[in-house]
């Protein structure tokens, strides 16, 4: 009968097993977090191309309101009229 040969995983030496007791070892596989830039101008522009239906809806309304507005304010001078 053929003996099956077991998988060993060889670490690089940069990897650093955090709990390592012969049997179990934790932490084998972990990895650093990714850095995550949280800038202001960043965030903005990442809210427009994914599309936050929070800030988008907030947008919407806030620009439709501003349209009322000057609308208001033209037909307001167009009723006016010369005395």
């Amino acid at each position: 009968m053929a003996t099956r040969k077991k998988k060993v995983v060889k670490l690089t030496s940069s990897v650093v097993t955090p709990f390592d007791n012969g049997k179990i070892k934790m932490g084998i596989y972990y990895e650093k977090p990714k850095y995550v830039e949280e800038d202001r101008d960043m965030l903005n522009l990442q809210t427009y191309l994914i599309g936050d239906p929070v800030k988008l809806r907030r947008n919407y309304y806030i620009t439709r309101a501003l349209e009322l507005f000057g609308a208001f304010i033209l037909l307001i001078i167009l009723l006016q009229g010369n005395p």
